[in-house]
């Protein structure tokens, strides 16, 4: 930009030093979520098939609260990203500091703030058996939510992309 008063160009664009090994820990924690997902999606599934013939859905050894998991990954990632931040804070790079600081906090936060969307379906899911939620009830909000859950984790490493290569 051209700053009037010193009547010569300004460079505004400072690239931002990223935590990699953090961001990285994150889009792996988010891969393992959008895994444990699908996993628990299926899961439910097959039990709604039981239930949909009057059976009642026999309990296999290795029917692991995949849902339950979901939802801590998904805290994982959100509590890592928190870190990131604080790293960053602690670099001196805030909001406002100049344009590539506030596009990474702006893309990741919205992502953070999209992912706690998808949390709060997860958790009513979850509690399902508590609240004697249908398990049909349960299985269509899984349902959608893993769409959700997985575009998601296809954003993140788009805006991870694009953070990355954004050095100016």
């Amino acid at each position: 930009r051209f700053d009037e008063d010193a009547h010569r160009w300004v460079r505004d664009w400072i690239p931002l030093t990223l935590p990699y090994f953090q961001l990285w820990t994150n889009s792996l924690i988010l891969l393992l979520s959008s895994a444990t997902l699908e996993l628990a999606r299926r899961s439910m599934v097959k039990k709604e098939e039981f239930t949909a013939m009057g059976i009642v859905p026999p309990r296999l050894k290795r029917d692991l609260p995949w849902l339950g998991i979901t939802v801590f990954l998904g805290f994982c990632f959100l509590a890592g990203q928190v870190l990131v931040w604080n790293i960053l804070r602690a670099q001196g790079a805030f909001l406002a500091s100049n344009p590539s600081r506030s596009l990474f906090y702006i893309l990741t936060g919205t992502h953070a703030i999209h992912l706690v969307g998808g949390l709060v379906v997860l958790i009513y899911a979850v509690a399902g058996r508590l609240l004697a939620t249908r398990l049909e009830s349960q299985r269509i909000a899984v349902e959608v939510t893993g769409w959700y859950w997985h575009y998601l984790a296809f954003l993140w490493f788009g805006i991870f992309a694009l953070v990355h290569f954004a050095k100016g």
